[in-house]
């Protein structure tokens, strides 16, 4: 997809989700491989008319695995692709070892990190994809499946939920992953109960990446950016209705609470209602006024003026154009806001 990518310093979260068994599928589960080499076929045959059986199945092989195929592997690639059968060319082809070693594991490294960089160690997230790639599981169970992928050689060490040698190992020893990668639970490796597990989102490698601060957002953002294709600013919505915080925010008494209501709320969140993509805002008057209301003011006519900063990577709030008065009655609102009593939410300065 061709969602934006941003670096974000800001982290956490798990949801509700439907569980279910990650070795069973329903009727139209996401199979994965079967999706791999449909667009493996696409994307080479998309040429058929100027290229024959034998030049398509070598250009098959190579952009699926990196490398040439042998001669037997060739012929038979050719044969199904002139038999009309691309995808059987296309499974043969994804036999090969380096279709899970390089490929996959290329494909995949971006998810695991901010960066979204392909130069990443090996780690638990990238190998339990490309295990359920091998294994067929339906990829609907990625996030929510009790599961994770283990590798096994000579001297190889053990899993650890809190480093990744394990992986690094078998990198290093450029373990062959189509054959050695065997798959466990969370609960059997880490401890981690059945209940609280949820895919790749509770692998250690993700937890690395996207758990700190004590905060949801940057878990929440980087799998809408990496498994829906979209970015926070593409789905905010401002029609939520803030009932659940104990004070209702359009009853407030002071300030004018509609301009949070109408546009702070597609980003932030106030004592946990709202959005998850900017930081809370129910300690806002604390962290940037220190308590001080004049201070706070004066900061908030310059931070409002100054939007959107320029800063390469960073998300970016649009420039409302607020009058003085708006931007003092806006502030007013988040004062009044920060001396409720939300049991010391959130729980740290920062938000």
């Amino acid at each position: 997809c061709n969602a934006p990518r941003y670096r974000d310093g800001h982290k956490v979260v798990t949801t509700q989700r439907g569980r279910r068994s990650a070795v069973t599928s329903k009727p139209g589960s996401l199979r994965p491989l079967s999706r791999l080499t449909a667009i493996a076929v696409l994307a080479v045959l998309g040429k058929a008319a100027i290229a024959g059986p034998r030049e398509q199945a070598w250009r098959m092989h190579e952009r699926l695995t990196g490398v040439p195929p042998d001669a037997t592997v060739l012929e038979n690639m050719r044969a199904d692709i002139a038999g009309g059968n691309a995808t059987a060319a296309a499974q043969l082809a994804m036999d090969n070892s380096a279709f899970y070693n390089v490929t996959l594991k290329n494909f995949v490294a971006p998810w695991t990190n901010e960066e979204q960089s392909v130069f990443v160690p090996l780690n638990d997230y990238t190998a339990t994809v490309i295990g359920m790639v091998r294994d067929d599981v339906p990829f609907n169970t990625l996030l929510s499946a009790n599961l994770v992928y283990i590798g096994s050689g000579s001297g190889i060490p053990a899993y650890s939920p809190t480093n990744n040698d394990h992986y690094q190992a078998l990198e290093d020893q450029n373990v062959d992953l189509k054959q050695r990668l065997t798959a466990t639970t969370q609960t059997a490796v880490s401890g981690l109960p059945d209940s609280a597990a949820a895919g790749i989102l509770t692998t250690r490698a993700a937890a690395a990446a996207f758990f700190e601060a004590g905060t949801n957002r940057a878990m929440f953002r980087f799998t809408m950016l990496n498994h829906l294709c979209r970015d926070m600013e593409q789905v905010l919505d401002t029609s939520g209705i803030p009932d659940r915080i104990r004070q209702d925010v359009s009853r407030s008494p002071g300030g004018d609470s509609r301009i949070f209501l109408n546009n702070c709320i597609g980003c932030h969140s106030l004592m946990g209602e709202g959005a998850y993509y900017a930081p809370e805002l129910a300690n806002v008057f604390d962290r940037r006024g220190g308590g001080n209301e004049q201070a706070f003011l004066g900061f908030m006519e310059g931070w409002m003026a100054a939007q959107p900063l320029q800063i390469e990577g960073r998300r970016k709030m649009p420039q409302f154009h607020l009058s003085s008065e708006q931007v003092q009655d806006l502030s007013e609102f988040l004062i009044w806001t920060s001396r409720i009593d939300d049991n010391n939410w959130p729980p740290n300065i920062e938000g």
